[in-house]
């Protein structure tokens, strides 16, 4: 995930970070992090910092699933599949671009913004997007869709997946609820 250039956020109306006069050295670490990353006071984690164990704990969450031994590219499939159930813009713009990278085709992308069911020339796609496409709308996978993509994945970057979609399921709500905005000048996905 590359950071975002600086940046001005329009104020939320909701919830904002604490002041960084305030914070505790915790808190303060991860507010420079998210400085850096989305270029301004902006990001899922700024309100998560009224608790900083809680966003520690996100933090190291976030960091086991980017290190982990799932390919990238099945991460930000399942990662802007989220982002597309949920409308959450920031997420979006945060992980569309690197789906592409990843070897997702701009089309596919593209057809997931808009709720359309993408067309895939790899195999493997399709039955990572069936598996996180169910999981979101149906709240359960039938056995078939199960079988593929564990067949695929293995059981191990199977649960790791389905930790993804809950993680970053976490991130867009707490993007909506919190009616956190995208950086001045972005383009919004989902408007």
């Amino acid at each position: 995930m590359k950071p975002l250039p600086p940046s001005r956020y329009k104020p939320s109306g909701r919830v904002s970070a604490p002041s960084p006069e305030t914070m505790g050295p915790v808190a303060r670490t991860m507010y420079d992090r998210s400085l850096a990353l989305f270029g301004g006071e902006g990001g899922p984690r700024m309100p998560l910092l009224h608790t900083p164990e809680v966003a520690d704990a996100w933090g190291r969450v976030n960091q086991a699933i980017m290190t982990s031994s799932l390919p990238a590219r099945y991460r930000e499939l399942a990662i802007i599949v989220v982002a597309a159930f949920w409308h959450a813009e920031m997420e979006w713009l945060m992980h569309a671009a690197e789906a592409v990278e990843q070897g997702i085709s701009p089309a596919a992308v593209e057809a997931i913004r808009l709720g359309d069911h993408p067309s895939f020339t790899d195999e493997n796609d399709t039955a990572v997007y069936r598996y996180v496409d169910t999981l979101q709308r149906q709240h359960s996978v039938p056995d078939e869709i199960y079988s593929e993509a564990r067949k695929l994945l293995g059981d191990a970057e199977l649960v790791t997946l389905t930790v993804v979609i809950g993680h970053f399921t976490n991130v867009a709500m707490t993007l909506r609820a919190h009616a956190l905005p995208i950086p001045d000048g972005s383009a919004e996905a989902f408007a």
